[in-house]
């Protein structure tokens, strides 16, 4: 319950605050590419966004991310082997909420 509600909060104060994208567990290798677009076409920002693992239900367990500034450096990056959200801001910073994040602070 604790942790859907704060999924909820993190993807409204997302759209709200800051235009970008939102990956989630049940995002297809389609829809990354798509947003991988997004990120290029209307910000400027390369994005490499890398599934390394899905579970046998197709979710993402394990991903890393990489933001670029225009230059081609490394801006931001975030990773995870227990991936529940990531979210990348217009920007470019980014932050992932762990799948079991909210099971370990709230029991």
């Amino acid at each position: 319950m604790i942790s859907s509600l704060l999924l909820s909060l993190l993807m409204l104060q997302s759209s709200l605050f800051s235009e970008g994208i939102t990956i989630t567990r049940t995002t297809s290798d389609k829809q990354i590419e798509a947003a991988k677009s997004k990120m290029q076409k209307e910000y400027g920002l390369k994005t490499d966004i890398q599934v390394i693992k899905r579970n046998t239900q197709g979710e993402i367990t394990e991903l890393t991310c990489v933001v670029y500034e225009k230059s081609g450096n490394g801006e931001a990056s975030c990773s995870s082997d227990d991936f529940g959200t990531l979210v990348i801001k217009k920007d470019g910073s980014c932050s992932i909420i762990d799948q079991a994040y909210d099971k370990k602070k709230y029991p």
